[in-house]
């Protein structure tokens, strides 16, 4: 059952002073000062979590992976993140008419979302996050969820009614990264108007789907949010030079594994060494192979003294599977897996210095539907309604395909892509 928009203005106010008389009663156990959104109160239950090994190794992963290599500030954790996440997720959790039970569920899970990021965030995501992450509260934290853990570890996994809360278009996660981004980066895109968003959210069912929906004249807040998550993506997420040191991290971990410099990242785990596999042990196991004359240590040499790859050609692959005209022949040769090949073939530059690199993190997500209520009530998916901006800036959307290398077979690498472009 969901509340009507009468409801929702109610509960709003009910969950705002609420919360405040329970912050000035001591009802929380604790609460956390956030520069995006002010105090964040925490439940006895919520603390324990926190405090765990797992939630505090958070602290020591970067939540935008080098991006501090081309804007320095920033430099905030997915720690901070993941409080973000949770005090949204619960506020769209009650908005909606949830109950106890559900609120705390939902709010454990924003907490616990990103708990199985890797080093570096997305830039060495080997394994997906959500699987790591799945694992860990299995093996290591369902004792300390108890009723919750079964409920928490389905909306992670999609499987749960809740789940878009946490992962659809316009979720707590994406609104908190986004206006947490934007305000550690400097850039103004993502500064969008989180708390309309929230309080216009609402969880509905179509023909056995859920998803989260925004009501008509909440439209210029969606739109903002749209935006403005294509600019940052732009700006920030698939910026070139950031693209170009995660995909350094990526070869250097990968080549690490390959020789048993570093374990893979499930080994980590069943060997009970994730809460210390955080940014400082992979920066720590580059300075100790920078002294080596091989491959891997020239890799660490290039990210510690920031020296960035070049790029080479970019192509970029839209949602609807076309790609752009000019680099056409860079997706289809990658679709085949035969661009790595390709270049080599038609080059002088070693295979080790060619670096194909797409950026783990999409700007859609599309594993929930958003939907827009219309004044009678009717639900629409938001990339049908075929009228006005806002499906237009659901589907544009992009993910980069880019060729990298040293800056010395920069030119060798480019008429090799002359070439099979001529071909």
């Amino acid at each position: 059952m969901f509340h009507t928009l009468g409801d929702r203005i109610s509960l709003k106010y009910h969950f705002l002073f609420c919360g405040k008389e329970m912050l000035s009663r001591g009802a929380a156990w604790k609460r956390i000062y956030d520069p995006i959104h002010g105090f964040i109160p925490l439940t006895r239950l919520e603390v324990g979590i926190l405090d765990s090994c797992y939630l505090q190794r958070l602290r020591r992963i970067k939540q935008l992976g080098p991006a501090d290599y081309v804007y320095p500030s920033a430099t905030h954790t997915r720690f901070a993140h993941s409080l973000g996440t949770m005090l949204l997720a619960g506020k769209i959790a009650m908005l909606t008419g949830l109950n106890d039970f559900e609120v705390k569920s939902v709010r454990l899970t924003g907490l616990l979302h990103d708990i199985g990021h890797m080093p570096f965030s997305h830039s060495i995501e080997l394994v997906k996050h959500e699987k790591l992450g799945l694992a860990i509260i299995e093996n290591y934290l369902a004792d300390a969820l108890g009723d919750h853990a079964e409920i928490v570890a389905k909306i992670l996994s999609g499987e749960h009614r809740l789940s878009p809360i946490i992962s659809s278009e316009i979720d707590a996660d994406r609104i908190d990264y986004l206006v947490r981004d934007s305000y550690f980066t400097g850039l103004r895109y993502g500064l969008v108007d989180a708390d309309r968003l929230v309080e216009s959210l609402v969880l509905v069912e179509k023909a056995g789907r859920y998803g989260l929906a925004v009501r008509e004249d909440a439209q210029a807040a969606v739109e903002s949010l749209l935006i403005g998550r294509f600019q940052m993506f732009r700006r920030l997420y698939y910026h070139r030079t950031v693209g170009g040191f995660e995909a350094i991290l990526s070869r250097f971990y990968e080549e690490s594994v390959k020789e048993g410099a570093m374990p893979p990242p499930d080994e980590v785990l069943k060997g009970g060494g994730w809460c210390a596999f955080d940014d400082y042990s992979l920066v720590a196991e580059m300075r100790k192979l920078a002294r080596e004359n091989s491959y891997i240590g020239e890799l660490a040499r290039l990210f510690l003294t920031r020296r960035p790859l070049k790029l080479v050609v970019e192509a970029k692959l839209y949602l609807s599977g076309v790609s752009e005209k000019k680099h056409s022949f860079i997706v289809k040769l990658w679709r085949r897996g035969a661009l790595l090949d390709e270049l080599e073939s038609l080059s002088n530059v070693p295979r080790e210095w060619i670096f194909i690199h797409v950026p783990k993190m999409k700007l859609v997500k599309g594993d929930a539907p958003l939907f827009v209520i219309r004044d009678d009530g009717e639900l629409v998916e938001l990339d049908k309604l075929g009228e006005g901006i806002l499906p237009r800036l659901y589907n544009l959307g992009y993910s980069p395909i880019r060729v990298y290398t040293k800056k010395e077979y920069a030119g060798e690498l480019r008429r090799a892509v002359e070439n099979i472009r001529g071909g």
